[in-house]
């Protein structure tokens, strides 16, 4: 299995792919609309993240675009307010108009705990639901973390999935704080140390 860039070409399949890998993610489905709009807000968020990875150089995917990861290098994973603003028509397509600001208020949840210290930050990582368990998942990380440990470089990631929680501490994550969001989606942010 081999990993590479994800070019712009790749992003609706990959969007489509990553819609499934997280068909059943807690945190995603509090996040998005709650209508027959969901599958398309699901593929609009993951296209929106995919736009946003692929400048930074990256996001990256296996050669049969069963699994994604998508990084963010020091400092860039926070938009500026413009670009936020940009993306507003998009995201509501994805959330929902109603829902957005009740969204947006308790996301800031999650990103008050986002570290300050220079991280990459993994953003995304998915794994087509027929590729899962066969380790596409560390494939994926390996090239970014391997970066980090030569640049000595800490990483940080969030997941809502208590079963992930063993797979990112095999790849020396440790459990850094724990968010709840309403009413009872739980949110673990992950750390990894820069080796010395």
């Amino acid at each position: 299995m081999s990993v590479r860039p994800v070019q712009k070409a790749d992003i609706p399949a990959v969007a489509k792919m990553l819609s499934r890998a997280f068909a059943d993610d807690p945190f995603l489905n509090w996040f998005l609309r709650k209508d027959a709009g969901r599958d398309a807000g699901s593929d609009i968020f993951f296209t929106i993240a995919l736009e946003l990875a692929l400048p930074h150089g990256q996001a990256v995917v296996t050669d049969d675009l069963g699994g994604a990861a998508l990084w963010f290098p020091p400092g860039t994973w926070k938009m500026g307010l413009w670009q936020q603003l940009k993306l507003v028509p998009r995201m509501a397509s994805a959330i929902g108009w109603k829902r957005l600001p009740w969204v947006v208020r308790h996301l800031d949840k999650v990103i008050s705990k986002h570290p300050r210290e220079p991280h990459r930050y993994l953003y995304i990582l998915g794994v087509d639901p027929v590729h899962q368990g066969r380790g596409v998942g560390g494939t994926l990380m390996g090239p970014a973390m391997a970066e980090c440990d030569r640049a000595r470089l800490p990483s940080y990631l969030e997941t809502s999935k208590e079963r992930n929680l063993g797979f990112y501490q095999r790849q020396g994550y440790r459990v850094r704080d724990e968010v709840v969001l309403p009413p009872d989606v739980k949110i673990w942010t992950m750390w990894r140390e820069a080796p010395k």
